[in-house]
């Protein structure tokens, strides 16, 4: 199930603030050690908190301040292959349609909200992502969340449908790391009289999936490339980190930050280069 992203400036706010709070947790260790002359209890764990938070909540700001650059751009039009406003009235019954698919056990990946703005709720559909109110949705056709079915979904309103899927991480029972896929069910209305350009969008959507229709060719190999740097960087930082501890360099703990920083980056860069190629490989339909 994929919930998409809801007001992403708001998501922005909150990552600066948990991304503030990190920092401040560790560098707040690190002076507390330097003043005791050495590690403890309380200095090691704000370290490794703050280490992780820094780390873990730099990336969550930075894909959020990117989902504000798509939000902004699919509202401008940008790529743009279908839009319409569903009236209130028709929303409402939308509304009450979802009631049903959920009681049914289908509920949809999108959440309506309780009440219907006056002038009704706006639509805009892009190459690889649509908007729905405040609230987008990534439909790309590979990925992490990515989409693998687009149909019709009879009702009054008509509703375009998009079988999502959600890699994830989880552990096994014996313990070893594995990929699960959770699928989902996204279903957005289509006003009365948008019927046309709800057509429009399911045929390129089709067209997508069967590897008619290639968005954005170069993303997956821009993040391969992302990835290899970003593995090159990190290994030289850990390097001169593990270089001035063995030159036992008085630089307090700064030597071993740079080295085990380094190292977990440099291992995340190479990840993030062959998860990439594997999704670049599915791109070209191998």
């Amino acid at each position: 199930m994929n919930a998409g992203i809801r007001d992403p400036r708001r998501q922005v706010r909150i990552c600066l603030a948990l991304l503030a709070v990190s920092v401040v947790a560790l560098v707040s260790g690190i002076v507390a050690m330097s003043t005791a002359g050495g590690e403890t209890a309380v200095s090691g764990i704000a370290i490794a908190l703050g280490l992780l938070g820094s780390v873990i909540f730099f990336f969550m700001l930075l894909n959020f301040v990117w989902g504000v650059r798509v939000f902004d751009a699919i509202k401008r039009g940008e790529n743009m292959i279908g839009r319409w406003t569903v009236p209130a009235d028709e929303f409402d019954r939308f509304r009450a349609n979802e009631a049903g698919h959920a009681a049914d056990g289908h509920p949809n990946d999108y959440k309506p909200p309780r009440d219907t703005p006056p002038g009704g709720v706006e639509v805009v559909f892009a190459k690889d992502g649509m908007i729905i109110g405040d609230t987008y949705f990534g439909l790309a056709t590979t990925g992490l969340a990515h989409i693998r079915q687009a149909g019709i979904v009879p009702g009054d309103p008509l509703c375009l449908g998009f079988q999502t899927a959600l890699v994830t991480g989880r552990a096994a029972s014996s313990g070893t790391p594995t990929l699960n896929t959770v699928l989902g069910l996204l279903r957005i209305p289509v006003a009365n009289a948008a019927h046309p350009e709800a057509k429009a969008v399911l045929d390129h959507y089709i067209a997508a999936l069967a590897g008619q229709v290639v968005v954005k060719p170069d993303f997956w190999p821009r993040r391969i490339r992302w990835g290899l740097w970003a593995a090159v960087i990190s290994a030289v930082i850990a390097g001169t980190g593990f270089g001035l501890e063995a030159l036992d360099a008085d630089l307090g703990i700064l030597p071993l930050i740079l080295a085990v920083a380094g190292t977990i980056a440099a291992i995340g860069g190479l990840v993030l280069a062959f998860i990439a190629w594997i999704f670049a490989e599915r791109q070209r339909g191998h």
